[in-house]
């Protein structure tokens, strides 16, 4: 058996109970999931990066890449199997990997703790810290507690691995915030961070480590080339903004789509190898060499 199955009866009770009661409105509840997706992560880090706020950008995304990693290497410390591997009375609403078969646990990647959990802490916990309103708290902290019940309420969490998550989120977001402030330059941060993700290499398994680790090069790599040889400007221009954004998101997704087609898939070590340089290649292009046009067609508009 992969993993190892530990849980206290309330989380199976607790599972079970939301998915018997709430079961007729999961086609509601499901897409709330998506607020700690990378979906969500890449429209938000793309914002402030390609349009609003450069610096911004480069932070936020600095600290959910170190949450991409630091959560599957706990993961497969802990080894925790998904609720629904080991209880059948939970059932799996929303598979963790669409691109993996919901039973395939490698693929799926372990429970303990939650991404979707950390995510939604890092993204909405900066960017209300960043308004500095109480609007802002309040709606990030109503959105980070509706993500955490969507992924139990799912079947692929615990609700310990959601609390877990939020723990992990804080503390990441912390400590890149105080690395910032004591490290002379990013790229004792940067070299910190590959360090921080080859200790996966020694024991990670799941899909999801080498698509961090893969994403981590990528984000490096795309923000060197726009320091040294873009150096592009922000703009609070709504049409630059909504233009840089669209482009940039489409330009990202459709290099995955083509890099997915044409590397081999699967669940050996040479798939998921090629699942992380996919991602680095994309971020590459999306964070690098993408705003090398931004000045061609700027020209067009007057901020």
């Amino acid at each position: 058996m992969i993993g190892t199955s530990f849980f206290f009866n309330w989380e199976i009770s607790l599972i079970i109970l939301l998915q018997t009661y709430l079961i007729q409105f999961t086609q509601f509840i499901s897409p709330i999931a998506y607020l700690g997706d990378e979906t969500v992560t890449i429209l938000l880090v793309g914002f402030f990066y390609w349009s609003y706020d450069k610096e911004v950008g480069k932070t936020l995304f600095t600290t959910l890449s170190l949450s991409f990693l630091l959560n599957p290497i706990v993961k497969n410390i802990f080894i925790r199997r998904r609720p629904y591997f080991d209880n059948s009375a939970i059932k799996c609403l929303k598979p963790a990997e669409s691109g993996y078969a919901a039973n395939d646990i490698l693929g799926q990647g372990f429970s303990f703790p939650s991404l979707h959990a950390s995510n939604s802490m890092i993204t909405f916990g900066f960017i209300a810290n960043y308004i500095k309103e109480k609007w802002a708290y309040i709606l990030s902290t109503i959105i980070i507690l509706l993500v955490g019940f969507s992924r139990v309420f799912l079947g692929v969490h615990y609700p310990t691995d959601v609390i877990g998550g939020w723990i992990l989120g804080i503390g990441v977001l912390l400590i890149v915030l105080f690395l910032q402030s004591r490290l002379k330059n990013q790229y004792s941060l940067y070299l910190l961070l590959i360090i921080v993700g080859l200790i996966g290499l020694v024991f990670c398994e799941s899909a999801d480590y080498f698509r961090a680790f893969g994403i981590l090069i990528g984000m490096i790599i795309g923000f060197i080339i726009e320091e040294r040889y873009v150096n592009f400007e922000n703009t609070r221009n709504i049409f630059r903004i909504i233009i840089r954004l669209i482009v940039g998101v489409l330009i990202f997704a459709v290099l995955l789509l083509i890099l997915k087609s044409i590397f081999p898939t699967g669940t050996t070590a040479t798939a998921y190898l090629f699942r992380g340089l996919h991602y680095t290649i994309s971020l590459i292009i999306a964070l690098g060499f993408y705003p090398m046009i931004f000045k061609k067609f700027d020209k067009y508009f007057k901020d």
